[in-house]
């Protein structure tokens, strides 16, 4: 809501809007951007996709705020603008903070925050501003990113937030593989700011503006390449899972749908169905088929991973999760075999349309989303 261009009154958006915009889009303005972050965006996309969590758990969070201001800062003769900050700043550290926190470097993590920190209090211009700096209250601040990042040893934001560090870290991960989905096949072109291809966990400008290490990044997807000619994709995608941390997950989806945006061009330059869901998940759903000349190509995404899990760290899959839940095929959708991208799974839409649909649980058997492909042997 505090992003550059949002409505601080607008929380969140229906699956329902989320179409309607959707279908203008593909009417009106097909090549229009569709972007998650640019050099100006005041928190990384993955860090977004983190906090978004905070609103599935907020009674969690909310004991670890309590528990902090109770035992370490001592809140009294505190006034509202640093209390604000202060909140401001707990929250920016929760999305911030690195999946590997042993091998990080917390020195530079503390300078990142307390940059960040006084670039927010000078722009927010309640007690300091770049025209007139406090020094006496950004060095306060600085002393409270201290505080929260203590040298070795010192009992900070770690201690006190660890019940929500890790199941944020976890389904912030998987918010970013929806939004990630959601943004390389829905209607209109998609642009990937610097680094964005991996994990971005940065802040505002000029962290954000930090070179990326393109090299690197080029030589990790020449790698998963090569493991995706050895190994059979579901394979692939389990164990690139259980090593999140690292962020290969995150490239190799959005190097496969790229991919399949250049192969199957006329889907993504065509209509925009939506599918409907019916079910006891309905909620936690998004489901939609772009199609144009012989191309088809469906596209399904989960939310509100941790509602769905109960907090379990884990990808809600399988038909506990799921139920009976359905994505229904409309007639106007192609029938035949169909082949998930990601996970290398076939999935076959029925020719009767009165009765085509696709179980959830057998398309979010490994992954919180599916895109599926119809194979070209079937297109005639």
């Amino acid at each position: 809501m505090n992003e550059v261009g949002a409505d601080p009154d607008a929380r969140g958006i229906s699956t329902e809007f989320l179409h309607r915009a959707n279908e203008e889009r593909a009417r009106d303005w097909p090549n229009a951007m569709v972007s998650t972050a640019t050099h100006d965006t005041k928190r990384g996309e993955d860090l977004r996709w983190r906090l978004c969590v905070l609103s599935e758990m907020p009674h969690e969070w909310a004991t670890c705020v309590s528990r902090w201001r109770r035992l370490k800062r001592r809140r009294r003769g505190v006034d509202v603008a640093e209390a604000t900050q202060e909140y401001l700043l707990l929250q920016t550290l929760l999305g911030l903070w690195p999946a590997n926190a042993a091998a990080a470097d917390l020195e530079a993590l503390r300078t990142r925050l307390a940059e960040y920190a006084i670039k927010a209090a000078r722009e927010a211009k309640e007690y300091t501003a770049w025209l007139e700096p406090d020094e006496e209250a950004e060095a306060g601040l600085r002393d409270l990113v201290a505080m929260m990042l203590p040298e070795q040893g010192g009992a900070g934001f770690e201690r006190y937030f660890r019940a929500v560090i890790d199941p944020v870290a976890w389904f912030g991960m998987l918010n970013s593989l929806s939004a990630l989905t959601l943004k390389l096949t829905a209607p209109g072109i998609p642009d990937l700011y610097q680094g964005t291809e991996l994990p971005s966990l940065v802040l505002v400008d000029p962290d954000n503006r930090r070179p990326a290490d393109y090299e690197a990044n080029a030589a990790m997807l020449a790698d998963l390449e090569r493991q995706a000619g050895e190994e059979p994709a579901g394979s692939l995608v389990q164990r690139l899972l259980s090593q999140w941390q690292d962020g290969r997950l995150k490239l190799f989806i959005t190097h496969r749908l790229l991919q399949l945006r250049q192969q199957q061009a006329s889907a993504f330059h065509g209509d925009y169905c939506v599918l409907p869901v019916q079910g006891p998940r309905v909620e936690h759903l998004c489901a939609y088929a772009r199609s144009g000349g012989d191309c088809t190509v469906v596209t399904v995404v989960s939310r509100w991973a941790s509602l769905l899990t109960g907090g379990q760290l884990r990808v809600p899959s399988g038909t506990e999760i799921w139920q009976d839940t359905v994505v229904q095929c409309p007639a106007r959708l192609v029938p035949g075999r169909y082949l998930d991208v990601l996970s290398g799974r076939p999935h076959i839409i029925a020719s009767n349309a009165d009765a085509a649909s696709l179980q959830v649980a057998d398309l979010l058997s490994t992954l919180p989303v599916c895109v599926l492909v119809r194979q070209q042997e079937e297109a005639g």
